[in-house]
């Protein structure tokens, strides 16, 4: 078994980021893979574990992870399906992680590939229909609107540090080349506070866009 300190991030890919791209999720996974090995210089067949985030394109697909294994030509000993959105880069790392801690697999790649702005797929069921979205709350920015105003209540925030979060990923962008085009302008705080609020407090330059595209981790 691998001790922490042997495992390692070895290499990262990224595609351009496009909107409306006619692409799908396998088209965008299948350009990371390449330009991960082709970075990393290590052979396609000595990746045994792979980790894949769960698109919004691909929802109704539950063998998306199998599915996606096959398109890219990977037979891995150890899979796993990540669902946690943004953060699914994350714990998908830590998971492989583990996975190779414990003697599952030896070299894993973490995937996220999603196409939403060109295919949108996504039903989130649960109690949403019946309890939140008849009153308003139709989306992650209405909810996380909620999140954010009771954090204020009990808490207190200034709206100049949630602007500061929003001009700082602009710059991070700008450095970006793989960034989205409509991005690639500054953002400065009077900009940010003349977007219109969509959540109070949050504002439409706090809320996620639409895009497509994909990042490949080994």
């Amino acid at each position: 078994m691998a001790k922490k300190r042997d495992i390692v991030i070895a290499g990262y890919s990224e595609t351009p980021i496009e909107f409306r791209s006619g692409r799908s999720a396998y088209d965008f996974g299948g350009e990371a893979l390449a330009k991960l090995l082709q970075s990393t210089g290590i052979p396609k067949s000595e990746i045994d574990g792979m980790v894949v985030a769960a698109p919004l394109s691909e929802c109704p697909n539950p063998f998306f992870p199998v599915y996606m294994a096959e398109a890219l030509g990977l037979s891995p000993k150890w899979l796993n399906y990540s669902g946690t959105g943004g953060c699914s880069a994350t714990g998908g790392i830590a998971r492989a992680a583990s996975a190779i801690r414990d003697g599952l697999c030896e070299t894993v790649v973490v995937l996220c590939a999603d196409a939403p702005s060109t295919t949108w797929r996504a039903n989130y069921g649960a109690y949403r229909g019946e309890f939140q979205e008849p009153v308003g709350v139709q989306g992650p920015p209405a909810s996380f609107g909620l999140l954010m105003s009771r954090y204020h209540h009990q808490y207190g925030i200034k709206p100049e540090a949630l602007g500061k979060i929003a001009v700082t990923q602009r710059e991070h962008a700008l450095h970006n080349y793989n960034a989205l085009a409509k991005f690639k302008t500054p953002l400065t705080m009077e900009d940010y506070f003349n977007s219109r609020v969509i959540a109070d407090p949050l504002r439409l330059l706090d809320c996620v866009m639409f895009c497509d595209g994909a990042n490949a981790f080994r």
